[in-house]
């Protein structure tokens, strides 16, 4: 994978170096959040047996990326730009479960937390829709786009804690894996794809930018897009934990960033 990323890049910069120019070339970071916020919480209420109180949420998580690019100048408005970047993301979801007998005391508590974490390799194709007079210093546009990004690698941890009011039997207990992506009886689609959309400034050789990213990929039948609940798979068995919700097995996590990229040709 490593020989893929570093042809990429060699021949984005042999093209950004073919002598015309109308082409640029440089380096670009990136940082800000993957996936978005959610809470929801239900109490349900029975005279026989108590009260049950029930809350799932998922949080936003910090994200970076870095890599290389090429533009090629369209007209003094458009441009085309290529890039080439390696990224690492997060998500994260918690369930909480609350039961309370007929006096109104707790009698049981569970909580689950799930966290996961996904390396990619990103290219995006953006166009560039520039504002302004061609020799301004200072020139704002807009862009559009696609990105492929293929997954190298996920990790996922989940970690429990069951417990009940004044027994001395609670519990909890962590468990991590790295994901099997050659498995078989995986179900994983490792390219994804999404819509990117974004304003930023170039001033001189710098540009700083504001995207967020949207999956293409259709969601479950639940709507949940991809929250990284825990689950079983494979033939069954409870040794690891993917988002059981999502057909394709792993999606693409949704990104909002500030990118900084450096014009060097």
């Amino acid at each position: 994978m490593k020989k893929i990323i570093l042809l990429s890049a060699f021949v984005v910069m042999a093209i950004a170096l073919s002598g015309q120019s109308r082409w640029a070339f440089g380096l670009d970071v990136e940082a800000g959040y993957s996936g978005h916020a959610d809470l929801q919480e239900q109490t349900y209420y029975d005279d026989t047996f108590g009260d049950y109180y029930y809350k799932t949420e998922v949080r936003r998580q910090p994200g970076f990326s870095g890599g290389v690019w090429t533009e090629f100048l369209l007209s003094h408005r458009f441009s085309l730009r290529l890039g080439v970047n390696y990224n690492q993301w997060r998500n994260f979801s918690e369930s909480e479960s609350i039961s309370y007998n007929t006096e109104d005391v707790m009698a049981s508590y569970s909580r689950e937390r799930y966290y996961q974490k996904q390396s990619q390799l990103r290219i995006p194709l953006e166009t560039h829709f520039y504002f302004g007079k061609p020799d301004s210093r200072a020139r704002f546009f807009l862009k559009s786009g696609i990105q492929a990004g293929y997954l190298l690698s996920q990790s996922n941890m989940v970690n429990s804690y069951y417990g009940a009011a004044g027994q001395p039997d609670s519990y909890g207990y962590t468990y991590g894996e790295k994901v099997d992506l050659s498995a078989e009886w995986l179900d994983v689609k490792r390219w994804q794809t999404s819509f990117i959309g974004g304003l930023g400034v170039t001033i001189d050789r710098a540009t700083l930018s504001l995207q967020k990213s949207w999956g293409l990929n259709k969601k479950d039948d639940y709507g949940y897009g991809g929250y990284p609940y825990g689950g079983c798979c494979g033939f069954g068995l409870c040794d690891c934990y993917l988002p059981y919700n999502v057909p394709s097995g792993i999606r693409q996590l949704q990104q909002t960033t500030l990118r900084f990229a450096y014009t060097i040709w």
